[in-house]
């Protein structure tokens, strides 16, 4: 055996990464922390990236004084990888509570589309209800740290079931936000005012959402880390720090699974096939149309990506459709908010700096949008700047309507953002699997759970505890 290891040196594997974004940058350095902690070779590795930039659904602009996350926009105090990604990287991270927290500030409006109710007067009209489901959030939390030293084993999952087993978030995931607050005696009207509203503002969805997602968007209300001057360039310290070779604007089309295994006894070869022709540069480095790979991780929307697996015998669930959704992030110039579209106001007094979240009702034709804020003053003369999330662009005449002497609008649309997050009963047949076949591993099937930056860091970190695994057999079997 000693000889055999000998005449065995290690082979770098190659990795094709389909989506540069968070999942992607964060895949491709873990998979290199792996590796060398194993004693094997760092990866090859290729990122397929259909934008002409680096971030997939990061994306920061600076507009006017304004400086603004148009995608996604922070991290929590207790996303771990999160954290430990940005401090690898020495990001330049704010902590802030930018979004304002009903339960102590009075310029927060909830509005039904009819009537406006003022954050403080719910919270005192439901007091007992606040502190239930503050307990309740607590329990929540001590959840999540128990799945996380369950990650801490470096053990990974194979299935989003399995995951969900880890901590027991399965009661949080298998149900809606609805039903869960209901059957623990919470009060119907802090529900529909206070966590669908917050639900809607960060993921757009209403009381049929899983409470896994309500409790993370109340998490997310407690603290806020983003990188100073874009959360994109994590992604890019990430795969620098990787030596992944990107590949910008080149759309994979298929993904071709050799029929015939390796020589030295490595699993199937996987060939990447591009519906547009990628960058010469790298094409020239091994990134081009019809290039080959050990490993393919595929860490983007799968039903979203219009990639067809070939020769690939999927398990159940893999080409299901998650329900994502198109998103609208618009800044908007203005003198102010018009307030009195929003009159009767139930003890609504915002003083300028006021923030409109909306119950499931509270989208109309008059007011077409989830939720909008302030943001500060402009660079340019006396006016204001505010973020708007909705379904739909804001035209002219709606933002005519919406502020008051509004002058310019900056607009993002994003044509998916978050999937439908629905409640899973039956995890195995209702998720995308995470491993598609051997060698093929799907990092976005979290995103079923919550789309957010922490979890599609554990999807990308739980592929290369995948990959690396299969480089470590196929190490050992060159060395037989």
């Amino acid at each position: 055996m000693f000889v055999a290891l000998l005449l065995a040196p290690a082979a770098a594997i190659r990795v094709a990464v389909v989506g540069g974004g968070i999942a992607g940058g964060s895949h491709s350095y873990y998979l290199q922390q792996q590796l060398k902690a194993q004693g094997l070779p760092a990866a090859d590795i290729c990122v397929y990236e259909t934008r002409d930039r680096i971030g997939g659904r990061l994306k920061h602009v600076d507009w006017g004084n304004a400086s603004v996350e148009q995608g996604g926009a922070a991290w929590t105090d207790n996303n771990h990888h999160m954290i430990e990604l940005a401090a690898a990287m020495h990001m330049n991270t704010t902590v802030s509570a930018q979004r304002r927290d009903p339960r102590t500030h009075s310029n927060i409006g909830i509005w039904n589309g009819s009537a406006m109710l003022e954050g403080t007067t719910l919270v005192a009209e439901q007091a007992l209800s606040v502190l239930h489901t503050l307990v309740i959030e607590d329990g929540f939390l001590r959840k999540v740290e128990a799945n996380y030293a369950r990650q801490a084993a470096d053990e990974p999952f194979t299935s989003v079931g399995e995951f969900l087993a880890w901590g027991d978030l399965a009661r949080y995931t298998s149900v809606s936000v609805a039903d869960f607050f209901e059957s623990r005696g919470v009060s119907k009207q802090l529900v529909d005012y206070a966590a669908v509203p917050l639900t809607r503002a960060i993921y757009n969805r209403d009381g049929g959402a899983n409470a896994f997602a309500t409790f993370a968007s109340l998490t997310a209300e407690l603290s806020h880390h983003s990188v100073r001057g874009g959360n994109y360039q994590l992604v890019e310290a990430l795969l620098k720090a990787a030596g992944a070779k990107v590949s910008l604007s080149t759309n994979v089309s298929q993904i071709v699974q050799r029929r015939a295994a390796r020589g030295d006894g490595a699993t199937p070869r996987f060939e990447v096939r591009t519906a547009t022709v990628p960058p010469a540069a790298t094409a020239a480095a091994g990134c081009g149309d019809g290039a080959e790979f050990d490993a393919v991780v595929i860490a983007a929307p799968l039903e979203r990506t219009g990639i067809t697996l070939v020769n690939v015998s999927a398990p159940a669930g893999a080409a299901i459709d998650r329900g994502f959704t198109q998103w609208h992030v618009t800044l908007v110039q203005a003198a102010d908010l018009n307030v009195d579209q929003f009159r009767p106001a139930k003890g609504w007094a915002c003083g300028g700096d006021c923030y409109v979240l909306t119950t499931a009702s509270g989208t109309t034709a008059a007011t077409p949008y989830v939720c909008l804020q302030p943001l500060g003053k402009h660079g340019q003369g006396t006016g204001r700047v505010f973020l708007v999330y909705s379904d739909g662009p804001i035209d002219a005449a709606t933002r005519a309507r919406l502020f008051v002497n509004a002058t310019d609008q900056l607009e993002q649309h994003w044509p998916y953002t978050f999937a439908q997050l629905a409640p899973i009963t039956d995890a195995p047949a209702q998720t995308q699997p995470v491993v598609l076949a051997d060698g093929l591993y799907n990092a976005n099937a979290l995103e079923q759970i919550a789309s957010a930056m922490e979890i599609s860091a554990i999807g990308g970190r739980n592929a290369a505890l995948l990959v690396a695994r299969q480089a470590a057999r196929a190490q050992g079997a060159r060395s037989e």
